[in-house]
């Protein structure tokens, strides 16, 4: 047998840095219908590694395939797209593993994502290969269907073209989708959705860019001159970098040197488990490099993970870190462009699925170099860890926190700094929305959420985001709790909430409500029926011990408030919350007793337009969610004809996978109005 020329673990590592960043390919869309395929396809993720097999989106073309383009359309011309399963005779093309077991390196601490491969060179480690049914058991990889669900998602979509999970694709089945693209300029992205596989599809390669330009889009290129003289690129302005950050996991061959193939490896197979992969690559690079002037661009940056949180820091090369809010201002988020630029934060946070567009001044940096490192631990609970280079060793804060490797990618600085542009007005049409007039900054536009007569002058709905278990000795399940107002003598399925919040209605109040749970699990019926054309408030209350990134189909959403616990004893801890604790003949006799009684200032990020908002635990985040197209000129929401039933969710893919998704219908309000009462 011939020796393997692939690299080991550490060879990969010390060949980082070593590959220039590429970027997808555009191709821009037209009223034309233009097929997009799923296919199987090889990619070097890595100049050291053998191809990878992977399932990729790919676009006919004259001169060949484009694979995982990003699709680029105008703002209000309307796109077709023929999504087409061409994975004829394919079988999944990962590993997927299950790992328990505990780690005696790092005293019992569980965190065996951080090695490649399957498994852990530890002998007590146990591993399950494939995937886990409902009852137990388990089936091996080969076996899961190549079925697929195309979802844009931060889309203004029609519900038929929206991605309901449970719309598969078979092999050799197409379905054409039309999108609006009545939306403001944004990056969006499209990733599959298929039900209880988006964690495998999205993983295994199904994800690409979607942009929406407009004229506040091209000013920004043009004052900017994001587009040089010598740009050829037909689309994308050469200055501006769309950014895909994804973690993975390597296979191991005999040799104990990587393959290339993907692993998805969870550490257990006991419940819905999220996995963390040790390696980061940039548009299916790992540990690229990117050459850029010492002057401004545009970074467009999207956490496409499975469930890893990325906070990103800038390192030097002598490891002093470097503050974004010195040399960049963020001029959007997932929703589009702000109506004036931010001062960065110290870090650039995204969780699962989140976006942000930057503007960076390169010409600031005196060092050859910066290098982006990841300080968020896995899984994320709302803190950072200490920013550090190089590999994390067994028993390290950073191995613990399973950041093994932190490197993300190196800027490499290539001239003379050049003077910055001042930013130009950005999204003229953007608004604020806001409770009161007087919650407005100073100089910003706002829109007052309107009063439509009920308590709190809107709907107010209520999320608690739990991990949980179903029955007793179930392995546990993440659930949206959609929560209703109990009365004494009504049934309910668990134990109840009693949350004391601040009252809506009496500014400096505290109000106090008992709740039950009217749904959790995805196919119980609909609670939340939502009438066209109005603004509603929901409130997301986190009860684990997790940061959750809760997604909405169909409607870009604002933060209002968060509320966090004045005393933080007054929130359960979630290791001791049993909800099955309850006598169904008294269940307010024992219910779950929550204090949130302060408000705190929203962030900077909070101040714009999103499809995903972090909740991180013990805190309720309000969002406003209009169900209708914001008027600039009269500031008043209409409807759009946007109908039917559209889901919600964490983006965490493997709490998505384990039920941790709801659906809303939203219907034009006489619709609503000739409902029985207790739909």
């Amino acid at each position: 047998m011939m020796p393997s020329t692939a690299p080991t673990p550490d060879e990969l590592y010390e060949a980082r840095f070593s590959a220039e960043l590429t970027f997808p390919l555009v191709v821009h869309l037209t009223r034309h219908e233009t097929e997009v395929r799923v296919k199987r396809r090889e990619l070097r993720l890595h100049p050291l590694l053998a191809p990878t097999p992977l399932w990729c989106y790919e676009v006919p073309t004259w001169s060949g395939p484009l694979v995982n383009p990003t699709l680029e359309t105008e703002r209000g011309v309307p796109s077709l797209i023929r999504w087409a399963n061409a994975l004829h005779g394919q079988q999944l093309p990962i590993t997927v593993a299950s790992v328990h077991g505990t780690d005696p390196s790092t005293d019992g601490v569980t965190v065996v994502s951080n090695y490649p491969g399957t498994g852990c060179p530890e002998p007590d480690f146990v591993t399950d290969l494939g995937v886990r049914r409902a009852d137990g058991t388990w089936a091996d990889t080969s076996l899961i269907p190549a079925v697929i669900t195309p979802h844009l998602h931060g889309g203004v979509t029609e519900a038929p073209s929206d991605g309901w999970m449970e719309t598969l694709l078979a092999v050799g089945q197409n379905s054409l989708y039309e999108y609006r693209n009545e939306q403001p300029s944004t990056m969006l992205w499209y990733h599959d959705h298929a039900a209880h596989i988006t964690r495998l599809n999205v993983y295994a390669g199904m994800a690409g860019l979607y942009q929406v330009r407009d004229d506040d889009d091209r000013r920004i290129v043009r004052e900017l001159r994001l587009r040089r003289d010598d740009d050829d690129h037909p689309y994308r302005p050469q200055l501006e970098l769309p950014l895909l950050l994804q973690d993975l996991n390597l296979d191991l061959d005999p040799e104990g040197r990587l393959s290339g193939v993907l692993v998805h490896k969870v550490e257990s197979g006991a419940g819905p488990m999220e996995f963390f992969g040790p390696y980061t690559m940039v548009n299916r690079k790992i540990w690229p490099r990117v050459s850029v002037r010492r002057r401004q661009y545009r970074l467009r940056l999207l956490n496409g993970s499975n469930a890893r949180t990325f906070s990103l820091t800038l390192m030097t090369p002598d490891g002093a870190v470097v503050p974004w809010s010195q040399i960049a201002v963020v001029i959007g988020t997932d929703g589009g462009l702000r109506g004036a630029p931010l001062t960065a934060g110290p870090d650039l946070v995204l969780a699962p699925a989140e976006r942000l567009d930057v503007v960076v001044d390169f010409g600031m940096v005196t060092e050859p170099s910066l290098t982006v490192v990841n300080t968020a631990a896995a899984p994320y609970g709302g803190t950072p860890i200490d920013a550090f280079l190089g590999e994390a060793p067994p028993g390290s804060p950073g191995w613990e926190a399973r950041v093994r490797y932190p490197e993300v990618l190196r800027f490499d600085m290539v001239s003379d700094p050049r003077p910055a542009r001042p930013i130009p007005p950005l999204a003229a049409d953007f608004r604020r929305i806001v409770h009161e007039a007087g919650d407005a900054d100073p100089g910003e536009q706002v829109v007052v959420i309107p009063d439509t007569g009920t308590p709190g002058h809107h709907q107010h709905r209520y999320v608690a985001l739990v991990e949980e278990e179903l029955a007793s000795g179930d392995p546990a399940m993440l659930t949206l709790r959609e929560l209703v107002p109990y009365t004494p003598g009504q049934g309910t399925m668990d134990r109840l909430i009693e949350l004391t919040e601040p009252d809506p209605v009496t500014p400096g109040a505290l109000v106090t409500r008992t709740w039950r749970t009217a749904a959790k699990l995805f196919h119980d019926a609909g609670v939340f029926t939502c009438v066209e054309g109005q603004v509603e408030v929901w409130k997301l209350l986190n009860l684990s011990g997790d940061t959750h990134p809760v997604h909405l189909h169909l409607s870009a959403v604002q933060v209002l408030g968060r509320v966090h616990a004045s005393a933080p004893e007054t929130v359960p801890r979630p290791e001791s919350l049993d909800w099955l604790d309850f006598d169904p003949q008294h269940p307010e006799a024992n219910p779950v007793r929550v204090t949130l009684d302060q408000d705190v200032e929203i962030t900077a990020a909070d101040r714009a337009w999103k499809d995903v908002v972090r909740v991180d635990p013990g805190e309720i985040v309000k969002i406003a969610v209009p169900f209708g197209v914001l008027d600039p000129a009269t500031n008043t929401f209409a409807p759009t004809g946007m109908l039917g039933r559209y889901m919600y969710h964490c983006h965490i893919l493997e709490h998505e996978d384990h039920d941790m998704m709801r659906h809303f219908w939203v219907a034009p309000r006489l619709i609503t109005e000739l409902m029985p009462h207790h739909h």
